[in-house]
């Protein structure tokens, strides 16, 4: 079955639950890598509000990807980040700071269009760098990253010391 994608602008008055329900498939499927993450049940709402207030602040946007009628995957990207590095300078940098595609929808290209369309919108508001993230282990993800033309600039690592989580 072909299916029609549209990649457009999120609406906040309709398309509030279907970002919930791609921010909760994304945190559960993160939650399976690393065990110290809550599910997305827990944390939806501070997430979407977190992402909605870091777009008015750094000059970002919400685009989803659309198909056949039903969202099946985002993306949002910030323009105006300023690193608070100091051997940065004033380095003011893009970043792609979330993407994500329902499980059901990918191995379609959805999430190379949605990173394409966030591309797009940085080089439109004048974005030299751009930046985006992946949580170790998530190789599908590193693979499309790294098929875009990104590559790593920083790998930061994690070793546990506290005590074990009981199951």
């Amino acid at each position: 079955m072909n299916a029609t994608i549209h990649i457009r602008d999120f609406d906040p008055d309709t398309d509030r639950a279907a970002l919930r329900a791609c921010v909760i498939e994304l945190q559960d499927f993160e939650a399976g890598l690393y065990e110290r993450l809550p599910p997305g049940s827990q944390v939806v709402d501070n997430c979407v509000d977190h992402m909605l207030e870091q777009c008015v602040k750094c000059d970002g946007k919400v685009m989803v990807a659309e198909i056949n009628g039903e969202v099946g995957g985002f993306v949002t990207v910030l323009c105006e980040v300023k690193s608070e590095e100091p051997d940065d300078g004033d380095l003011m940098y893009g970043l792609i700071s979330d993407l994500a595609v329902l499980e059901k929808y990918r191995s379609r290209g959805i999430g190379r269009q949605l990173i394409e369309a966030a591309e797009s919108h940085a080089c439109s508001r004048n974005v030299e760098w751009l930046r985006i993230g992946v949580l170790a282990g998530n190789g599908v993800a590193e693979r499309i990253y790294k098929s875009l033309g990104f590559s790593a600039w920083y790998i930061e690592s994690e070793k546990r010391l506290g005590p074990q989580r009981e199951p």
